[in-house]
């Protein structure tokens, strides 16, 4: 087996994994809080790892910054098989309050790990796991072989479940089927600093790494590259963040002498100019990817596929002002959104967005034409219908009026004499003229009528 095909050891490799779901209400700070204690975990407000998650934002937008909690709340530990080491895990959740969108992140870091290590827990959704130290009100929503091995999706399932007991979810379990995952690799067994190297070096592992795929090994070489290198970004010559609809895949030589001597120079210009160092150069991001923007643009874009998919889910109304109404939740859903961007990276969002997103918004599109023509059919037949009843009225009203008219002509010659003459009319003889002439000016008064109403438009 040659070098290439055999997996790399990674001495620092960290992970993150995302879930998002949609709620109804969220309660105020303290309120929250307490709630959450309530169901048996415990709540920290302030962290290290919080303070990761608020250096990270710096480079976003003011409303989101303004909109979102961080909460770390009682995580567990997990027995991974194969590795043959307990890992503790951290849970956070976090809220986008305007965008009432809530996601669970799971985050541990591995003491030694390898390719295969990695790509099998990052297949979450079917790979097992053994939970040990679960808050016990997780722990009683295991069933019982559930205590003998779950994947992570079912880990993140118990955990929204107790929460939505605080957190009213908009929708039903089975619709969150978003899950997706951040990789950072900070020491490896390979000397090479320069992560763009290591991805020329092994790029069928790193491209295993990015899409969780275990065949790796026989991956076409070009292929491989071809993947990684047109999903990729780097501001820096000591990281890179490569993109995939999955998740990020993080390369952040922080120990390299390259990344020392740029935290250095940052800070000698920072004392030339009297300014002060940022948290950035001298905080110790302990979350996978939050570093150099891997674990932000996945946050993003997570937020933005649930809220797309959601968008889609919703029946269309019967009631025409339902429809409109339908409507404009829709338009005001992708509205809510146009702050989900970060302008430092947005070439490569972009690309990430293609993959995850963008299917979404053609769908989406899709979905409020068919909602345009219920509309347009829906109100074309109320339009309809209300002509109609309207040219029924005015042709009782008419019926009504005439045959008033001609009854009263009738009772004012039943006992007349024609002029000039001795012939005197009899009351059958008014009966049948006062008939007639009631027939004459109904059809006249219809025929009036419909040709005002189609004169006006109402009428076609």
């Amino acid at each position: 087996m040659s070098l290439k095909n055999l997996p790399l050891v990674f001495d620092d490799a960290r992970m993150a994994f995302l879930h998002p779901f949609l709620v109804q209400n969220i309660p105020k700070d303290e309120e929250l809080v307490e709630q959450i204690r309530k169901l048996g975990l415990g709540v920290k407000r302030e962290s290290k790892e919080i303070k990761s998650f608020r250096i990270a934002e710096f480079s976003l937008s003011k409303e989101y910054i303004e909109n979102i909690l961080t909460f770390e709340i009682s995580g567990f530990k997990m027995e991974v098989p194969g590795i043959g080491v307990t890992i503790p895990v951290k849970v956070f959740l976090r809220i986008q309050k305007s965008l009432k969108c809530c996601i669970l992140y799971f985050t541990f870091k591995f003491p030694k790990s390898t390719t295969d290590d990695l790509i099998y827990l990052k297949q979450h959704t079917r790979m097992k796991v053994y939970i040990q130290s679960a808050p016990t009100s997780i722990s009683n929503l295991m069933v019982s072989e559930e205590k003998h091995g779950l994947t992570l999706k079912d880990m993140f399932g118990k955990y929204r479940t107790l929460l939505s007991q605080v957190l009213e979810l908009r929708f039903k379990s089975d619709f969150y089927e978003e899950f997706r995952s951040c990789i950072e690799i900070r020491e490896l067994s390979d000397s090479i600093n320069d992560p763009r190297k290591i991805l020329e070096k092994y790029p069928t592992q790193m491209y295993g790494l990015l899409v969780s795929d275990e065949g790796w090994r026989f991956a076409p070489e070009d292929f491989a590259k071809k993947r990684i290198f047109e999903s990729c970004w780097s501001s820096r010559n000591f990281y890179v963040v490569i993109g995939h609809a999955s998740g990020t895949l993080n390369l952040n030589f922080r120990k390299s002498k390259t990344r020392k001597e740029y935290t250095n120079s940052q800070r000698w210009v920072r004392k030339k100019y009297n300014c002060p160092v940022e948290d950035y150069f001298t905080h110790d991001f302990e979350i996978a990817g939050a570093e150099n923007g891997g674990l932000t643009i996945i946050e993003l874009a997570t937020i933005e596929a649930c809220i797309l998919s959601s968008l889609q889910t919703g029946k269309i109304p019967e009631k025409p002002m339902d429809i409109v109404e339908f409507r404009g939740n829709i338009v005001d859903g992708i509205e809510a959104m146009r702050h989900l961007k970060i302008p430092e990276v947005s070439v490569f969002a972009e690309k990430l967005r293609k993959e995850i997103s963008i299917p979404r918004y053609e769908e989406l599109m899709k979905k409020l034409g068919q909602i345009d023509r219920a509309i347009e059919i829906k109100f074309s037949e109320a339009r309809h219908a209300q002509n109609a009843k309207m040219a029924s009225r005015m042709q009782i009203l008419s019926v009504i009026f005439s045959g008033a008219v001609g009854l009263s002509a009738a009772a004012l010659m039943k006992s007349a004499t024609i002029p000039g003459t001795d012939i005197v009319i009899t009351g059958w003889i008014a009966l049948t003229i006062g008939l007639v002439l009631w027939i004459l000016i109904t059809t006249l008064g219809i025929r009036v009528t419909r040709m005002i109403l189609k004169k006006g438009g109402i009428l076609r």
